[in-house]
């Protein structure tokens, strides 16, 4: 199977699973009861932490409890083998939480149960709208006085590219991005810190701040923060007395 049959048949999948909504409550409302602190991970991919709650609507995540010879298969026909070992693949998926969810159909978690919630690299691959109905949906799941933090590509960062004549790289890679990195591979809107403070405001959050790399309040950012160099690093609050 060549490289563009295998990555269509993955967005088919992808795409099937997503519109499937699977009756996870139980095992939510289980997770949530036995943790001290909930953090929720969305749109994680494989850029976990201990202790946290990942939710995307990958491959991955659908299976991840699946039976470890299952996993080793998945992971020859998923764009996994590209960045980690069979066996580190396997790992991440055996030792993690993982929630099988599309979020364009909400938060598949109770009104104020989670206590921070993290997203990295996911939120411009949602259309506009459904980028504020997810930072709504944030705003509900959250408690009183939690944290969100928000990772996107800079569009600031990207128009320097423009200036400095990477054109057609800036094209490329952030605004009409080429049909190989498949369907949640494309981008479907950009920010820049005032148009992802707009929303933020507009869903309730207060004392929105930009921050740096690996700084904030939210846990083991150490961790999850990437792209440093081409990244927006926002964090809000949702306020104790709403």
């Amino acid at each position: 199977m060549n490289h563009k049959t295998r990555r269509r048949l993955i967005d088919f999948l992808t795409l099937t699973l997503a519109r499937i909504r699977i009756g996870c409550t139980r095992n939510i409302l289980n997770i949530i009861k036995s943790s001290e602190i909930t953090k929720l991970n969305i749109g994680s991919g494989l850029r976990v932490a201990a202790g946290w709650i990942n939710m995307d609507a990958s491959l991955s995540a659908f299976f991840s409890k699946w039976p470890d010879r299952f996993l080793g298969a998945l992971y020859r026909f998923t764009g996994a083998h590209q960045y980690y070992s069979c066996e580190t693949y396997k790992s991440i998926l055996s030792r993690n939480v993982f929630i099988h969810a599309n979020v364009e159909k909400g938060i598949p978690f109770p009104s104020e149960s989670i206590d921070f919630v993290y997203s990295c690299h996911f939120v411009e691959h949602l259309s506009r709208e459904a980028g504020r109905v997810l930072v709504n949906e944030i705003w509900r799941v959250l408690k009183k006085g939690g944290t969100v933090r928000i990772v996107v590509p800079d569009l600031s960062y990207v128009i320097d590219l423009y200036k400095k004549g990477q054109v057609e790289y800036m094209l490329d890679h952030y605004l009409f991005m080429s049909d190989d990195y498949g369907y949640m591979g494309k981008h479907k809107y950009m920010y820049d810190f005032g148009l992802l403070q707009k929303i933020l405001v507009s869903a309730g959050f207060a004392d929105i701040r930009r921050c740096e790399h690996s700084q904030g309040i939210v846990p083991d950012i150490q961790i999850l923060d990437h792209y440093s160099e081409q990244s927006l690093y926002v964090e809000a609050t949702k306020p104790k007395s709403v």
